[in-house]
């Protein structure tokens, strides 16, 4: 994890640091290397604050990862012709012709809302929040934490923080913006966490800023939150096979495709269940087993999921596949894999076979 600190004028860059981040609070400024590139640095007058000079001779990207349950790391398979990491990559540009504002209604939408007379708005992806109050709003650890999420600010009552927080499978990051002081915290991590270190991190670092007192249980909550995303699959693992039934998979075989016509799931029969290949790859695919009537489910595994590129999710809905059948005819698939979205619908490209 990397943070920055300090105003625009003198950004800072402190120390890489794992889950353990809490460290970061008695050690103020330290310099971050990279394995990509080669760093100068000038220990500036006036305290333990150092200077960092990137001098790149090789691409300097933070490949994406996972966390296991055990707390290993594993490489995000990554398709750069699809990321938007490809222009700068691939075609030497750093700029994108046209307006990049499509899909305006998802976008502009607060995805995670503010309750009327809260102390936070909401605006363009970024929130403001008057202290003390809730930094980790949007963060992976509200969930996990719920009502013991740590308020932020005791000593700065009525300070105004702008602050946004990453949520990407592979790349979380938080930054915090002090109008106030003309200061702020970006901290960013390439891996898919166990709780989001980030967010406890840039806090710890906007404490410093700020005169704030450094929390003293950050290790312990992290510590919780691990616990409670791993018990999220728990949960799921348990649900799903008590409602287990028997259902004829090969009556469900055949490719199925979108509206569009442009994106199809490949469904075939196995031993215990069907096989679904996405686009018809092997290199995305899922086996899922009987669940009810005319419902599939695959295990709830957390390291298979954020090994993939996944977000964290213990809903139970989103690992099932489920069938329509119109007069005893399969007709219909129905996947649900985005929180933010409806369902998708995939007509069965031969509906002429699956009759039940």
């Amino acid at each position: 994890m990397a943070c920055w600190i300090g105003t625009p004028q003198s950004a800072t860059i402190s120390q890489n640091f794992s889950v353990r981040m809490m460290t970061l609070g008695s050690r103020r400024h330290c310099a971050i290397s990279q394995a990509t590139g080669r760093v100068s640095r000038q220990q500036a007058s006036g305290g333990a604050r150092w200077r960092a000079n990137f001098c790149f001779t090789t691409p300097n990207l933070a490949l994406p990862h996972a966390v296991r349950n055990d707390g290993t790391a594993s490489k995000i398979s990554m398709n750069t012709s699809d990321s938007v990491l490809s222009p700068g990559i691939e075609k030497g540009i750093d700029t994108i012709p046209g307006s990049p504002f499509t899909q305006l209604c998802i976008i502009l939408a607060p995805h995670i809302p503010i309750t009327p007379g809260s102390s936070s708005s909401y605006c363009l992806g970024t929130y403001r929040t008057k202290l003390p109050g809730l930094l980790s709003c949007t963060s992976l650890n509200a969930p996990l934490l719920g009502k013991i999420v740590p308020t932020f600010g005791s000593k700065n009552i009525g300070a105004e923080v702008f602050h946004h927080t990453g949520n990407i499978p592979g790349y979380f990051g938080s930054y915090f913006l002090v109008p106030k002081t003309q200061s702020g915290v970006v901290c960013l991590t390439n891996a898919t966490p166990l709780f989001d270190p980030s967010d406890f991190g840039a806090q710890i670092a906007l404490g410093v800023l700020l005169s704030e007192r450094k929390p003293d249980n950050l290790l312990a909550l992290g510590k919780l939150a691990t616990k409670t995303q791993i018990a999220w699959y728990q949960n799921v693992h348990t649900h799903l096979p008590s409602k287990r039934t028997t259902t004829p998979p090969s009556l469900y075989a055949d490719t199925y495709t979108n509206r569009a016509s442009n994106f199809i799931l490949l469904v075939k029969p196995t031993a215990t269940g069907i096989h679904i290949a996405v686009q018809g790859s092997s290199k995305t695919t899922y086996d899922v087993e009987p669940l009810d009537r005319d419902t599939f489910c695959w295990a709830a595994d957390s390291n298979r999921d954020v090994c993939r590129g996944k977000f964290p999710n213990p809903f139970p809905g989103f690992r099932m596949v489920r069938f329509w059948v119109i007069e005893s005819w399969v007709n219909r698939l129905i996947l649900h894999t985005d929180v933010m979205s409806k369902p998708d619908v995939f007509r069965r490209v031969k509906e002429d076979q699956g009759k039940l």
